[in-house]
């Protein structure tokens, strides 16, 4: 089975990326967001250069309720075979510019 999905990887990535504002997330979906920045936090806390992702951010624009934040994820190609996946927020500035934020977390 994963040698059929694979043949499909080189097509999803195309799509490049996949995002949703944080506040049309369902109740299920959000609750998936506030379970991986938990586990991002407890993982990475105490590491020089890791803030709590919330804290990162908000130095990076985000209001406290998250209204000018989108998130989803995008990919590139390190090479033919390679690819990196990202969880990626991208945060609309006051002066209406996006400025995205991303996480490796997969490489493929």
């Amino acid at each position: 089975m994963v040698a059929r999905a694979s043949r499909t990887w080189p097509a999803a990535y195309e799509l490049r990326e996949v995002r949703f504002p944080v506040k049309s997330l369902r109740s299920e979906q959000k609750a998936a967001l506030d379970k991986w920045l938990s586990a991002r936090r407890a993982a990475m806390g105490g590491l020089p250069g890791e803030d709590d992702p919330l804290v990162g951010l908000y130095r990076m624009g985000a209001r406290e309720d998250l209204s000018n934040v989108e998130v989803g994820f995008d990919s590139y190609g390190l090479d033919e075979r390679t690819h990196i996946v990202h969880i990626t927020f991208w945060i609309t500035q006051a002066d209406g510019n996006v400025r995205p934020s991303n996480i490796a977390f997969a490489s493929l």
